[in-house]
């Protein structure tokens, strides 16, 4: 894979080593695919809110969130607008 394949939201969610712990059963629903609010197809996991949400994009959505409070105006653009653009980002 070439690193310029890979998507913003993966790069920050490798750089900051971010790793959500979502085995508790609060996160799945088993019979309940529901679209992702990321817009990333359906999903049977929630976030902790009980909204449809993949793992990998909360991780990215969260990797995004630590980027833009650490760096602000600082962090490049094409690296938090891919999810900060797509979803209100929750602290």
């Amino acid at each position: 894979m070439n690193r310029a394949d890979i998507p913003a939201g993966e790069v920050l969610a490798r750089v900051y080593g971010v790793k959500l712990a979502w085995g508790d059963p609060s996160h799945f629903a088993a019979q309940d695919k529901r679209e992702c609010r990321h817009g990333d197809g359906p999903t049977v996991m929630r976030d902790e809110r009980r909204k449809p949400c993949h793992l990998s994009c909360a991780e990215k959505e969260l990797a995004a969130a630590i980027a833009a409070e650490r760096f602000g105006d600082l962090c490049p653009h094409e690296l938090t607008q891919e999810l900060t653009g797509q979803a209100e980002v929750r602290r």
